[in-house]
């Protein structure tokens, strides 16, 4: 008997060229010309090697089929797809130089006294004063009064005070009606522009003064459906703030909004390794796919409930927004559909490769955060790390109740060098943490829902429903405080990074030859694999 050979997936190879090239570029080891460079040489590699196999496919009733020529048609393999890799990263990378150019216009930006535009994102906390969000110009006006078209994008900071008087519990501070800054909406902004310097590949910066009289303006909205967006979040927003900090941290887990989200929790949740939990990634997506799969199957046939998930899991990102993990859940699911439905093996790591390649080529911007490299990288540890500590803990727990486990050690083994070099601390008890309060969170995010769902159809039951939510939050609060007492690990210095990035890799490897061990010892051919 014969073991059969494992083939390397190509799109994995595609995948590492495209983040080769554009994270290359986004960290400053290649210039935009570098990037044109590659692009241009990986198009002639493409071209060339696909000239290569189709001469040896169209030749194959003369040329014998030995060894070589089947290397030959692996090595054509590799190159096409290394060069397509290659190439969609460095159009991407030049992409995210163009969407991040300096805003074109014939009035001097040090001048420009107001800009017209619509948000094209919601706005997120930029430190403590700020919020920022992405606007996509329309025109500018200088100190003059002296209105002139412009071309291109830049990132307003608009105060706290601004963004949350629209919020309940807030107080105004504008003298004209409160604005929902929230995406697609259309607004006049008056500040100061402060253009990006030196070798940034940022936007321009545009801060809005909060001083002046008028210091945005309502322009209405660019269609129906951002407006109603922006409704049912501000009305949501309403229900759960009278639910107290239960409320609020509910409010987080749905739309990713942390104006309500107690300071305590979220410091606790940090210091216990815990702050992928209260960002929307693909755990939101699964729960809710589950649900609906799960509740279609008792009415409708499995195909129907599958693709009323994935309706449900469109609704839910453009309700919560875009964001890194959470638009690369849903290509992931996405792919994951598309493949079961024509035959094809769902797996979890070349379906996450393909995923990666298909974001950085869509939004490359959304692929060069710290965001959307952590939830790969998690999700990578559970596929290769988690999988194998799964196979040797197996004879100890059944697999469904050590899942979790493995789960969470694969997850921190993984992204513990990316933590250690982009944030410089490292939670010991992040194992712990992630067992014990991420199932309570998932938990509490269904109950959450369903609450809601019944205090919709039922407004009398909402201040009941509000404690027993208050229940649920004490049991995910409560731990989180507790664990959080266990000092950080800082990790500041060369030789500890350089550690703390070793250590967690050479784990996980061991734990894939260890478990590769096992599954060789317990396979029924193993005694006649040299044959």
């Amino acid at each position: 008997m014969v073991r059969e050979k494992k083939i390397l997936p190509p799109v994995y190879l595609a995948a590492a060229g495209a983040a080769v090239s554009l994270y290359g570029y986004a960290f400053g080891l290649l210039s935009i010309r570098g990037c044109v460079i590659l692009a241009f040489l990986s198009l002639v590699a493409l071209c060339a090697a696909s000239c290569s196999r189709q001469f040896i496919f169209s030749n194959t009733a003369t040329i014998a089929h030995t060894a070589h020529t089947a290397h030959t048609r692996r090595t054509t393999g590799v190159v096409i797809a290394c060069a397509i890799g290659i190439l969609c990263g460095a159009l991407s990378a030049m992409r995210l130089a163009i969407e991040n150019e300096t805003p074109i216009t014939l009035a001097p930006l040090l001048h420009v006294k107001a800009v017209t535009g619509t948000l094209i994102q919601d706005p997120s906390p930029y430190g403590p004063r700020y919020y920022r969000a992405r606007l996509k110009l329309d025109s500018v006006e200088d100190s003059k009064g002296l209105v002139a078209t412009v071309k291109g994008d830049c990132v307003v900071a608009i105060p706290v005070s601004l963004v949350r008087e629209s919020f309940p519990g807030f107080f105004r501070v504008s003298h004209g009606n409160s604005i929902n800054y929230a995406q697609g909406h259309k607004l006049k902004l008056t500040g100061t522009f402060v253009p990006a310097t030196g070798d940034s590949i940022d936007p321009s910066f545009f801060i809005v003064d909060p001083s002046s009289g008028s210091p945005a303006l309502d322009l209405g909205w660019r269609n129906g459906f951002d407006r109603l967006r922006a409704g049912l979040r501000l009305s949501l927003s309403r229900t759960l703030y009278d639910w107290g900090p239960s409320g609020g941290f509910l409010f987080a887990l749905v739309s990713g909004n942390r104006d309500y989200l107690d300071p305590a929790l979220a410091q606790d949740f940090t210091r216990c390794g815990l702050a992928h939990v209260l960002a929307l990634s693909g755990t939101h997506l699964s729960l809710l796919a589950l649900v609906v799969v799960r509740t279609g199957k008792r009415f409708t046939g499995k195909r129907i409930s599958l693709g009323l998930s994935l309706v449900a899991m469109f609704f839910f990102v453009w309700f919560a927004g875009n964001s890194p993990s959470l638009d690369r859940a849903l290509i992931f699911a996405c792919l994951a559909f598309g493949t079961t439905a024509i035959g094809l093996p769902s797996r979890l790591l070349p379906l996450l490769a393909a995923a990666s390649l298909v974001q950085m080529t869509i939004n490359p911007a959304e692929t060069v955060s710290l965001a959307f490299i952590l939830s790969v990288t998690a999700l990578w540890g559970i596929g290769s790390f988690g999988e194998r500590f799964l196979d040797l803990i197996e004879r100890y727990f059944p697999r469904k109740y050590g899942s979790d486990l493995a789960a969470s050690v694969g997850a921190q083994l993984m992204t513990a060098p990316v933590i250690a070099i982009a944030i410089g601390t490292l939670a010991p008890l992040g194992i712990v943490a992630s067992c014990l309060i991420a199932p309570l969170t998932s938990v509490f995010l269904l109950v959450g829902c369903g609450l809601l769902a019944v205090s919709a159809v039922l407004p009398a039951l909402s201040p009941f429903a509000g404690h027993i939510l208050d229940s649920l939050y004490c049991l995910i609060a409560q731990p989180a405080h507790f664990l959080a007492r266990c000092p950080v690990i800082e990790v500041r210095v060369l030789p500890a990074v350089i550690a703390a990035s070793i250590i967690p890799l050479a784990t996980g490897a061991t734990l894939a030859f260890l478990s590769a061990a096992i599954r060789k010892r317990r396979s029924c051919d193993d005694g006649f694999a040299r044959l």
